[in-house]
């Protein structure tokens, strides 16, 4: 998670101002987090999954092409960035039929 977390940060950091996050224990270190990056660090109350709502949906996306029991272990970093690639250039009606790739770049554009 800090290896993903670091690279996502040296790309888009100039951009981030807060993260949301759930109380899973990979986020136990959220201070170190905002210190290094300056943002500040916002937890969803438990179990109210319509907090992260992005989330939920990008993970029941997920869900298609690995189903419940599915061990990611056995998924080969190839074969996952297929599956989100695919996600990622799929229009959406919630984007107004932009894929969340385009809505990404558009934001992300704005931003700089």
């Amino acid at each position: 998670m800090k290896l993903a977390f670091k690279r996502f940060m040296n790309q888009f950091g100039s951009t981030v101002k807060s993260i949301t996050v759930d109380h899973g224990k990979e986020f136990s270190g959220y201070r170190h987090l905002q210190q290094q990056y300056g943002i500040q660090v916002y937890f969803c109350h438990a179990y109210s999954p319509w907090e992260r709502a992005t989330n939920e949906l990008f993970n029941r996306k997920l869900r298609y092409f690995f189903p419940k029991k599915s061990h990611f272990r056995d998924v080969s970093e190839q074969r996952l960035y297929e599956a989100v690639e695919l996600i990622n250039k799929r229009p959406m009606k919630l984007h107004h039929y932009q894929t969340p790739l385009e809505v990404f770049t558009d934001a992300f554009e704005l931003n700089l």
